[in-house]
């Protein structure tokens, strides 16, 4: 998931699964082995790898599971779906990541660095995983607050907001290069950025339920004013989002981001793309 691929080749199909998934393996006592095989980002089998699949979906061997993981049902093929049982997963509770965390192990975790990892995993472990392996709560200290200090300053100057943001995701995704062997620096940007745009973006919400919360319920108008700046970087975000997709480099685009943050948080409004 981490080489430069759009797809999941059939020969990789083939020897990880449709291959093995008949080798009858024994275990001591003569027992069969059960067997699970789960794709990842499944949505990535081309139409031929998929109607390959069929027949060992609609008749695997006993004891086998196959389970297809993917956040786009609609890009697998109806005959896929249909032969599938599913199971949707949601969000664990922030009490439910703070027991995990505490039996994962956290020594030399502040407890302020700990809740910024509990809200940014939006009850997901794997994410907590990863703050915690990559010390992504230091973008909870340093990025995030340059955002408040532009908020409270009326956007007047984005300092080194998109130097910052930049060579944090480029410290992530050289550590994540390291870890694992054939890691596409690519594909760890693009991970870095997606999870930076997603503190960002959780940190601008928490900020629009403190002044929602504070606003006066019978003057919406005056309380749409005061939320709408921080709506202004969620929507920045999704801008930033399609330029890295275009390829655009990685220090342009956020010193751009950075520079749109200030202006919406002195209240412009920004035209839409292609308007």
């Amino acid at each position: 998931r981490n080489r430069k691929l759009t797809q999941i080749p059939v020969e990789v199909l083939r020897a990880a699964l449709l291959e093995p998934v008949h080798r009858a393996e024994q275990l001591p006592g003569g027992k069969l082995a059960r067997k699970v095989f789960i794709v990842d980002e499944a949505e990535l089998l081309n139409p031929t790898g998929q109607n390959l699949l069929l027949k060992t979906l609609e008749e695997p061997p006993a004891g086998t599971v196959v389970m297809l993981v993917t956040p786009s049902e609609d890009r697998l093929l109806p005959t896929i779906r249909s032969r599938c049982q599913r199971v949707l997963f949601v969000p664990l509770t922030d009490e439910a990541v703070r027991a995990w965390l505490a039996a994962r192990g956290t020594a030399g975790v502040t407890a302020g660095d700990l809740e910024w990892i509990v809200e940014f995993a939006q009850g997901s472990p794997g994410r907590a995983e990863l703050a915690l392996r990559y010390g992504l709560a230091e973008w909870g200290r340093w990025v995030l607050p340059d955002l408040d200090r532009l908020a409270k300053t009326g956007g007047t100057r984005a300092g080194s907001l998109g130097a910052d943001m930049a060579e944090r995701i480029d410290g992530f995704a050289t550590a994540w290069v390291e870890a694992h062997d054939g890691g596409s620096k690519e594909a760890a940007n693009k991970l870095a950025s997606g999870l930076m745009w997603s503190a960002i973006a959780t940190h601008a919400r928490k900020r629009i339920a403190e002044l929602a919360a504070a606003a006066d319920p019978a003057d919406p108008v005056a309380a749409e004013a005061l939320v709408e700046p921080w709506l202004g970087v969620i929507d920045a975000l999704g801008e930033a989002q399609r330029h890295l997709a275009s390829n655009v480099n990685l220090s342009l685009v956020c010193d751009h981001l950075a520079s749109v943050f200030a202006r919406v948080l002195r209240g412009e409004r920004l035209q839409p793309a292609g308007t």
